[in-house]
């Protein structure tokens, strides 16, 4: 199941953020956590992959006992991807946190498209 539907402007530094919390709506801790976003086509080919051992300028747990996750996927990268066609949504994105003891689980996966700029030629 898919949590929404977002739109990558194409060239545009590509900005979510995210606040985890329990059933309770209480923060979770993230402490010791590393947090993973990725984009990739419905047929499984990934485009964008985003990991804090790797890119900790792209994704950041800057609050960890606040839950918060943040995401800044530059313009020089967003530049690379061609925009998707009109109709269904054909890509896929999500956010998946890694905690302390290695076990793996996503929060967020959703739809996404990539729109052409107004300036994009």
């Amino acid at each position: 199941m898919l949590d929404g539907i977002y739109a990558l402007i194409r060239g545009d530094t590509y900005q979510r953020y995210w606040t985890l919390t329990d059933a309770l709506g209480n923060p979770v801790d993230l402490t010791g956590a590393q947090a993973a976003f990725g984009i990739s086509s419905l047929a499984g080919e990934v485009l964008v992959k985003c990991q804090m051992t790797d890119n900790p300028a792209y994704i950041s747990i800057p609050a960890p006992t606040d839950g918060t996750i943040e995401l800044a996927i530059p313009g020089s990268v967003t530049s690379t991807l061609q925009p998707t066609p009109a109709g269904p949504p054909q890509l896929i994105s999500g956010l998946q946190i890694i905690w302390p003891d290695g076990t793996q689980e996503t929060f967020d996966m959703s739809a996404i498209t990539i729109e052409r700029g107004a300036l994009d030629a």
